[in-house]
């Protein structure tokens, strides 16, 4: 993305995408995994996708860098950078004033824009935690089913799993536990089916 932001030549791209892929193997390897993996769609396949993709959010923000915009202009221009990454920790570093606020911002940018991505991702991921944070319950409730009513129900993404998330934090806020457990049960088969049980977060 940066090469591509300051119009450098495609085989600066090349050249970018072959090194990263040898240095992704030689790390891979180092911890033990097997090099045919990394050849297939889990490491080249996501490596070609993320250099390349129009929706890819690491191409988006080298592309805003490599213009010359600054990192902060960068991560507020695709904001949904901000909402799953800084907002997120923002909120757990106790920062509930800031998050509140700037994820009611992100969202009203993003439908200014027609972003439903980043509106949903905001609504449905961040604001019900903050709206949770001061006590309104059935608020944070009716954020994230307003934030997937923007979203659909074609599909299984991960605004359908941020509404989910909404959903059983709330439920154990008031205490009941055992309708969380439901809520999961409820949709294990189209969470399973859409592979996201596959994904790993690391942290």
């Amino acid at each position: 993305g940066v090469a591509d932001g300051m119009q450098l030549v495609l085989s600066a791209r090349a050249g970018l995408m072959t090194r990263g892929m040898y240095e992704m193997l030689q790390l891979g390897i180092a911890l033990g995994a097997r090099p045919e993996t990394l050849m297939g769609l889990a490491g080249l396949g996501d490596l070609v996708l993320t250099c390349t993709g129009d929706l890819s959010r690491n191409l988006s923000l080298g592309l805003a860098l490599g213009r010359g915009v600054s990192m902060h202009d960068a991560v507020r221009e695709i904001g949904s950078l901000e909402t799953w990454f800084i907002l997120h920790a923002r909120f757990l570093m106790g920062q509930i004033d800031v998050v509140a606020s700037r994820a009611a911002a992100i969202a009203a940018e993003a439908r200014a824009r027609g972003d439903r991505y980043t509106e949903s991702t905001a609504r449905a991921y961040i604001m019900p935690l903050a709206w949770l944070a001061i006590d309104r319950a059935e608020d944070a409730r009716e954020e994230a089913r307003q934030a997937i009513a923007l979203w659909g129900e074609a599909g299984w993404h991960h605004q359908h799993w941020a509404e989910l998330r909404a959903q059983c934090c709330v439920d154990l806020y008031e205490g009941d536990g055992a309708r969380a457990a439901e809520r999961l049960e409820e949709t294990r088969r189209r969470m399973k089916e859409s592979l996201v049980l596959r994904l790993r977060t690391d942290g």
